[in-house]
């Protein structure tokens, strides 16, 4: 299937595809229209962003007063030093 031509309905339907089971159709669309919040985006504030938005949370807000430096990369998802 072509992604690019997906409605956005279509698309979260197939990218959240494979959690039905885990949940239901139900818990699923109440996964979409809901907003988490994480304070801090260190190790542990970093991987529960990536879960929740791969089960489909819909919208987050993120506080974290520190910035990028090379004491964080050890810590962060996708961070490298070349970034």
């Amino acid at each position: 299937m072509d992604t690019a031509t997906m409605t956005p309905d279509d698309y979260y339907a197939l990218a959240t595809k494979r959690n039905l089971g885990i949940v239901s159709r139900e818990e699923q669309d109440r996964l979409r229209r809901s907003r988490v919040a994480i304070v801090g985006m260190g190790g542990a504030g970093g991987i529960y962003l990536t879960t929740l938005a791969r089960m489909g949370v819909g919208r987050f807000s993120i506080a974290d007063f520190d910035t990028f430096g090379v004491v964080n990369t050890n810590r962060q998802a996708g961070a490298m030093s070349s970034t």
